[in-house]
């Protein structure tokens, strides 16, 4: 068994070249046996598997369940996590923080449930009890510390986009049947409240078939360019309070550019109140909000400014009449008290269940990635299945409290982190603020305007928008990643929000198809010195072996890219099997039809000599050459020019009756593409025929290429040999092949295909396949397809280096153990043919002419 004893070349030492004192390397010396894997086995023996049948399977997850006290405790702290942290709570070190920041994010819930509930075409109230509700159900159930769950900007557009499709049939059923207590306001609440309970179902049989992984589709430039795309939205529905005007409201595609149209055509109706409401309040909201965001390190606990603006707006428009004397839009009947539970009604359902799906997904997916970032920086551990379970159970439990679907916010969760909260505490205690104004405070936010809640929605915008810097940053280190954020983007901002986030998964899986269709792969090259293998595009110092080319493949092989695989290592190698076979057969024909012409000019010859001789022997019946002639044209059997000179020799042998029939058999001849590769000693006195009874002999023709330079064509009768160039080969040089299938993760049926046809192709041409660190799941796929038989454990190696080793061992050895293309025969058109003459040797002079010998 061959050993290999690896140091490591002597070259400069760390921190030689840049200024700083040099540091020692450490050293590596390696001295074990080249093992491939059929050596491997032999050694070390696998252990075990463990047997995984479907009837295993099915016994072991039975053998899992019981119904022990431990277990019943285990499970119910499963779907209330609540149960499990609570009793070991720290008053002392968190309940002062979870205090203050439920206090904090509690004053944001105001404002924020307000104006989103005007952004889901409800009235502000049922955007309070949505802040109010599911967060409570949340703190029961929730894995995330940090979560503030509640109205949501992008959620609640999405419900507006679901609430506008049922009020339409709504509408119109009113009508059919003559209702004159149609109260479209409480109507809207209704079908908001079945959009919420379809989304809370649907999580929640998401996470019985424990589907939680879903999640991982939505990439990360997905949804931000999805949350981009739907700000977009929130945005343009805060025109018509920004104004102070009266728009329609568009939903599908090119919605954005309608509305926007339709704004600029009522520009001139502009009530200017509202306009310097709204400019007074961006203004002061944002000049805080930087200031806010510049000195953040330093303020712990953040300036309730939007509580602020809501309580002066409040006051300055209650004081100042704003509603009666300049026709100010304000916020309107606020009711005391909590609402009184409602089935949400059955016949909704078929309108809006597509949308409620995205709604799953989106809140869902939101949610886990929110959570996973704040379980990372606060050493705690996110379960993405109990999440929809929280999340859903949520959105069914408030949906009989006149709530839309909840989600959550990442300014209020970003601020109950800051703030000082380290658990759901501090989100129920947030609830509470909000309990208050709907038990007494109400009515006092009435006078309201519905500008001062549109400036507070816009600047929470600025957070999403500034998304847009991600375009320049993906797109210097990912330009696929730069094209999903823009893609998803622009579908959801020109087609909607449903059908853009549609488009945005579909081209995220797209790219990924591309990437593993069309993955990169390179030669890679040897470190001098070392058993390092590195691309000798990017390191200049890797060094292809000779005679021996290792293609690094870096994705799965399977049906998608298996082609490309194939058609990527013939570009790389530099070498197509198929393509030389084909080459090498072209040639084979255009020698065959030289033969046949030449022949033609022979046998017209031969018939010229014969007419001669008949003329001189008028008796004979045989046209002869003078042997003393011939003896002299033809050397004997010791001369081996004709072996040697670089050309194909073609030995005819002809009968005097020779007709048609013949050039058939050199037209067959000709035509076929079968390889021959024959016996070296191959000469004009390895065909014999008895003269006695030659004519008898059925024609044959029998073709020999001795050291692949010489070529004979025997037809009963005669000989001749005529010589043609012997195309050069282009496989010189290239002796081993090495697949590195380090970074292959999986193969499929198609790819093991491929993988044995790479290797058969290219051991017809006499080119060697070696297989290096093949993953133990591709070992098995080998195994259980047979292709191990094509394959060889005696080629397959465990690293790369041993691969290279046996290769070099084989080159040294002179031996190549792929099968040649053209193995060694000799050809027989003529099966019938029986033992010809015996004829002299003969071969071409020095003219390259015909020469002919007869008995």
């Amino acid at each position: 068994m061959r050993r290999c004893s690896h140091n490591p070349m002597n070259t400069m030492e760390i921190g030689e070249n840049d200024g700083q004192p040099p540091q020692l390397r450490q050293r590596i010396t390696i001295n074990r046996p080249a093992y491939s894997e059929e050596h491997f086995q032999r050694v070390y023996q696998e252990s075990a598997k463990e047997d995984d049948s479907i009837p295993q399977l099915v016994k072991k997850k039975i053998t899992r369940w019981s119904c022990t006290t431990g277990d019943a405790k285990k499970m119910i702290q499963g779907f209330f996590p609540i149960l499990k942290w609570l009793p070991e709570y720290n008053v002392r070190g968190a309940l002062l923080g979870d205090v203050m920041s439920g206090f904090t994010v509690g004053i944001l819930r105001l404002p924020q449930g307000m104006a989103y509930g005007i952004l889901a075409t409800l009235a502000p109230v049922y955007g309070l009890y949505t802040v109010f509700f599911p967060a409570l159900i949340y703190s029961l159930m929730g894995t995330c510390m940090h979560l503030s769950i509640g109205s949501f900007a992008v959620v609640s557009i999405m419900t507006g986009t679901a609430v506008e499709k049922g009020i339409k049939f709504a509408q119109e059923e009113s009508t059919a049947n003559n209702e004159t207590d149609f109260n479209e306001e409480y109507e809207r609440a209704r079908i908001a409240t079945t959009v919420a309970f379809l989304t809370g179902f649907i999580q929640i049989g998401l996470a019985v078939l424990r589907l939680g992984f879903i999640s991982t589709y939505l990439a990360l430039p997905l949804v931000r360019g999805f949350t981009t795309g739907a700000a977009c939205y929130v945005f343009n529905s805060q025109f018509k309070s920004l104004f102070g005007i009266q728009i329609s409201r568009y939903d599908g595609p090119f919605a954005i550019i309608k509305s926007i149209f339709e704004v600029l055509v009522n520009l001139h109706k502009t009530n200017p109140a509202e306009l310097l409401i709204s400019l007074s309040c961006i203004i002061v909201l944002v000049m805080v909000k930087e200031i806010q965001d510049k000195y953040l390190k330093k303020v712990k606990y953040p300036i309730p400014i939007e509580l602020i603006v809501i309580i002066i707006g409040t006051a300055v428009s209650y004081g100042g009449k704003f509603e009666e004397r300049f026709g100010v839009n304000t916020v309107g009947d606020i009711p005391t008290g909590l609402p009184s539970p409602i089935v949400p009604p059955v016949k909704y359902m078929s309108l809006v269940i597509t949308d409620a799906f995205t709604i799953a997904i989106v809140t869902f997916s939101v949610a886990v990635s929110m959570g996973f970032i704040f379980g990372k920086r606060n050493n705690y551990e996110i379960d993405p299945n109990q999440e929809l379970y929280a999340i859903g159970a949520s959105n069914v439990f408030c949906s009989f409290f006149l709530c839309y679907p909840a989600a959550s916010s990442l300014s209020r969760s970003l601020l109950q982190e800051i703030a000082g909260g380290t658990t759901q505490i501090a989100g129920t205690l947030s609830c509470m603020f909000i309990l208050l104004v709907l038990l007494f405070m109400g009515p006092l936010f009435e006078p309201l305007p519905k500008s001062v809640l549109a400036a507070i929605v816009v600047v929470a915008l600025r957070g999403m928008f500034r998304q847009f810097k991600d375009i320049k940053d993906q797109w210097k280190y990912s330009k696929l990643d730069c094209l999903i954020w823009i893609v998803t983007f622009s579908a959801v901002v020109l087609l909607g929000v449903d059908i853009g986030l549609g488009v945005g998964v579909a081209f995220a899986i797209y790219t990924v198809i591309v990437r593993t269709q069309h993955p990169q792969y390179n030669m890679l090259g040897k470190i001098p010195e070392t058993d390092i293998y590195r691309d000798i595009q990017y390191y200049e110092m890797a060094q292809e072996i000779p005679h021996i080319k290792i293609f690094c493949a870096h994705s799965p092989i399977y049906y998608a890219n298996a082609d490309y695989i194939k058609e990527t290592l013939y570009s790389k190698v530099g070498i197509h099997p198929l393509k030389v076979q084909v080459a090498r057969a072209k040639a084979r024909r255009k020698h065959a039809a030289k033969l046949k012409n030449k022949e033609k000019k022979w046998k017209k010859q031969s018939k010229n000599d014969e007419e001669a001789e008949n003329v001189l022997q008028p008796k004979s019946s045989t046209s002869t050459i003078d042997k003393s002639k011939n003896n002299s044209s033809v050397p004997n059997d010791n001369s081996d020019n004709h072996h040697n000179d670089g050309k194909h020799h073609i030995l005819v042998e002809l009968d005097q009756t020779i007709d048609s029939s013949h050039n058939d058999t050199i037209s067959t001849l000709a035509d076929n593409n079968t390889d021959h590769q024959l016996d070296p000693n191959c000469s004009a006195n390895n065909f014999h025929s008895n003269d006695n009874n030659h004519s008898n002999t059925p024609t044959g023709v029998s073709i020999c290429n001795p050291n692949g330079k010489n070529e004979t064509a025997v037809i009963n009768g005669s000989v001749a040999i005529l010589t043609e160039e012997v195309p050069e080969d282009n496989l010189v040089g290239i002796h081993t092949i090495i697949l590195d299938l380090g970074g292959v993760s999986f193969v499929d049926v198609v790819g093991i295909n491929t993988i044995k046809g790479l290797i058969t192709d290219y051991q017809k041409i006499g080119v060697n396949v070696l297989l290096a660190q093949c993953r133990a799941n591709i070992q098995h796929i080998l195994f259980e397809s047979g292709c191990i038989d094509v394959v060889g454990l005696d080629r397959m190696f465990l690293t790369l280096h041993d691969a290279v080793l046996y290769a070099e061992g084989q080159l040294q050895n002179g031996s190549c153990d792929a099968t040649e293309a053209e193995t060694s025969e000799a050809v027989d058109l003529n099966t019938q043919a029986t033992h010809p003459s015996s004829f002299n040797d003969a071969s071409s002079d020095n003219n390259s002419m015909s020469h002919v010998t007869s008995v």
